[in-house]
């Protein structure tokens, strides 16, 4: 009987199944020192919808429950199909930029309340956002003045 070795991811990169981030996300996931790697059509959409998010989520608590991970990296991108195909369109690249990060600060709120439910301790498991253009490269947080 061969012996399985264990599980050492302390993360989980939830991201899009985008084909043209399958390289850059390969470089960054191992930059974080590697991770589960669960994806969904339109990353932080997908935990978000109501279609998917009971899909999405699971992934993400099963990974807690698996290996108790520490860190969750919550990644979408600019021009994404699955956006296109809900019917959502922007004025213009910061309308878009502006609107992916909100997503993925509501997609923060159900993923916290997730790994709560599945015994996390609020401060366990730390939640990363990001947003990438189609080559991978990191577009920060709009600034918002209010």
């Amino acid at each position: 009987m061969s012996q399985t070795a264990p599980h050492f991811a302390k993360s989980l990169f939830f991201a899009c199944i985008d084909d043209r981030l399958a390289a850059p996300d390969f470089e960054y996931i191992k930059q974080i020192g590697g991770a589960f790697v669960p994806a969904l059509a339109g990353g932080g959409l997908a935990i978000i919808s109501r279609d998917t998010r009971a899909a999405a989520v699971a992934q993400i608590t099963l990974a807690y429950q698996i290996n108790r991970i520490t860190d969750v990296y919550l990644q979408s991108h600019t021009d994404c199909g699955a956006y296109r195909l809900a019917g959502v369109s922007f004025e213009s690249p910061q309308t878009e930029l502006e609107h992916l990060y909100a997503d993925l600060h509501q997609a923060k709120t159900i993923v916290s309340a997730a790994l709560e439910a599945a015994g996390a301790k609020p401060g366990d498991v730390t939640i990363h956002l990001r947003v990438v253009d189609p080559s991978g490269h990191l577009l920060p947080e709009p600034v918002t003045t209010a």
